[in-house]
């Protein structure tokens, strides 16, 4: 079987998993500081990544309705399927996933497990102990991407062939096999 050919999409995953200047690092850095706005996230992106090849401003996009955004309120990814405007309104508020430490401290010391076990800390965690627990929502999706990355990367794929006989030998097995299971269940004994 030929190898499947793909576009590769590197170069746009990079520039939004970047841990210096990618979009999330961007939208993380935005929401710890003194002044957090969506309107100054946007303008940090736009700032990093005006000149990438995948990235564009929302005024040159096709559509008319992102030409009236402003740079601070939005920006458009050239995804290998298509070019996706993103409008930074709530970005901010959506990428917060803290948890106060009396909450944290009231959930971990329920008396169910499960309970306990969903504000368990990871060891990078207990450095954030006496703070505000702040773990971006972006942070988790590309853990959890990494994850899924490494996953399939030692997953090794299995294919078979199967002729249309096959399909029909098959099918006419499952048939015959039915009416056999039939015609024994309606005969007295």
């Amino acid at each position: 079987m030929p190898p499947i050919k793909y576009l590769s999409n590197d170069d746009c995953i990079e520039m939004i998993e970047d841990n210096k200047n990618g979009i999330f690092a961007i939208l993380d850095e935005s929401a710890k500081g003194p002044s957090a706005s969506d309107k100054s996230f946007g303008n940090n992106v736009n700032e990093k990544h005006i000149k990438h090849p995948k990235f564009a401003d929302p005024k040159k996009s096709p559509l008319k309705s992102h030409q009236k955004l402003n740079r601070d309120e939005a920006f458009v990814i050239r995804h290998y399927a298509g070019a996706v405007c993103y409008e930074v309104v709530g970005f901010l508020d959506k990428n917060n996933d803290a948890l106060t430490i009396d909450l944290e401290e009231l959930l971990r010391s329920s008396k169910r497990p499960f309970i306990a076990a969903l504000c368990d800390l990871s060891p990078e965690d207990n450095a954030q102990k006496g703070k505000l627990n702040f773990v971006s929502v972006g942070a988790k999706f590309k853990k959890q991407l990494k994850e899924l990355l490494f996953k399939l990367s030692n997953t090794k794929a299995v294919c078979f062939s199967f002729s249309f006989e096959d399909f029909l030998n098959i099918q006419k097995k499952k048939k015959n096999k039915n009416l056999s299971t039939l015609s024994a269940a309606s005969s007295p004994t």
